[in-house]
C-alpha cells in the first residue's frame, strides 16, 4: 500500500480529489471570487516589472496551494 501512496498516480488522484472538494464548497467559491476581484483591481493599478512580480507571486502561491492541499489530504488518508 505504501508504494501506491508514493506514486505519481496517487498524487494526481489527490490533486483531483482536492479540486473536486473545493469546487463544491460555497465558501471556497466565495473567497476565490473575492480574490479574483481584488487581483483584477491590482492589475489595473500596476504595470511593468511590478506586474511581472505580482504574477510570479500569484503563480508561486497557486503552486503552494496545489502542493499543500493534496499533502494534507494524503496525510489524512494515511492516518486511517
Amino acid at each position: 500500500m505504501s508504494d501506491i501512496m508514493n506514486s505519481k498516480a496517487f498524487d494526481e488522484f489527490l490533486q483531483k480529489r482536492c479540486e473536486e472538494i473545493t469546487a463544491d464548497d460555497e465558501e471556497c467559491k466565495k473567497i476565490n471570487e473575492q480574490i479574483l476581484q481584488i487581483e483584477n483591481e491590482i492589475r489595473s493599478l500596476i504595470s511593468g516589472n511590478l506586474l511581472k512580480k505580482f504574477d510570479e507571486y500569484g503563480e508561486l502561491h497557486l503552486i503552494l496551494i496545489s502542493h499543500v492541499c493534496p499533502l494534507v489530504y494524503g496525510c489524512g488518508i494515511q492516518e486511517l
